[in-house]
């Protein structure tokens, strides 16, 4: 009908419903209307191209991703960014952070610079396969050395990837290199948040340093913080393991007194914990 009027869609006017086909999670229509902007003379630009991908990235199919993108540079048009963070994103996934070293090195070698987003992926994917194979601390290190490329393009990591970072040796219990994280962080002076401080107190428990767990538990209030649910069942969890069972009450009656109400799972923690104490008459007295 418009091309009736003699006014021809331009490349904009086909990019709006290529995007909405792709908020709908419909890559096929999407892709179809690509090549009828091609069959009408129509240019596709980086933005048509980096839309269908990035869809294609989060739905992971990467193999069409990766064909859109290689036929996108054939065409002449130079990717930057967008759709390499959405190979990236897609790659890593699908646990093939490989790939997805390679494509930041792609990215590097054509003076694309990532960005927080693009090594968040990464870094999450690293420690996430640390999670599950024996190379685990092979596999922190290499997240590890993702994090002064950020800072040598100039990115300044963010809370997230701090997050996401400590998270790896916590899991494996190298908590040194987490606490050593931390304090480059608070050197950084990051706007640092409880989520933060709650990692670090769970990877202490985790490692068996409750002691150390309940001392940066108790300075949370010195540096502006206030525990959350999370923080809190991790406390209680930690002194039920220790046998510390009246501590954990006091710390439920804490939680209620500064207007934190314990969820299903503290409560479960502390049940479990008179359980294996035989101590079950004070669940009723709770």
């Amino acid at each position: 009908m418009v091309e009736g009027r003699h006014c021809i869609p331009n490349v904009v006017t086909f990019n709006t419903p290529v995007k909405g086909f792709c908020m709908m999670g419909n890559n096929t229509a999407a892709i179809q209307l690509l090549r009828k902007m091609e069959g009408n003379g129509c240019e596709p630009n980086i933005v048509s191209y980096s839309t269908i991908i990035d869809s294609l990235g989060n739905d992971t199919l990467v193999v069409d991703a990766m064909n859109l993108f290689s036929e996108m540079i054939r065409r002449g048009i130079a990717p930057d960014l967008v759709p390499f963070n959405s190979l990236i994103n897609g790659v890593c996934k699908l646990g093939k952070w490989k790939e997805g070293t390679r494509l930041l090195n792609e990215m590097v070698g054509q003076i694309i610079f990532p960005d927080v987003q693009t090594f968040n992926v990464l870094v999450d994917a690293l420690c996430k396969e640390g999670m599950v194979i024996d190379a685990k601390s092979v596999l922190i290190q290499d997240a590890q050395r993702l994090f002064p490329k950020m800072q040598e393009c100039g990115q300044l990591p963010d809370v997230q990837t701090y997050a996401v970072l400590l998270g790896g040796p916590c899991d494996i219990q190298q908590i040194s290199t987490a606490i050593e994280l931390l304090r480059e962080m608070e050197a950084n002076k990051l706007e640092l948040n409880i989520v933060i401080y709650t990692v670090i107190i769970e990877g202490l428990c985790k490692a068996g340093e409750f002691q150390s767990a309940r001392d940066v538990f108790f300075g949370l209030s010195s540096k502006g913080f206030r525990p959350d649910v999370r923080t809190y069942t991790i406390m209680i969890n930690g002194l039920c393991d220790e046998g510390l069972l009246d501590e954990a009450e006091k710390f439920i009656q804490e939680m209620e007194e500064k207007g934190c109400s314990p969820d299903d799972c503290t409560y479960n923690i502390i049940i479990r914990g008179f359980i294996n104490k035989n101590e079950t008459s004070k669940m009723a007295q709770s």
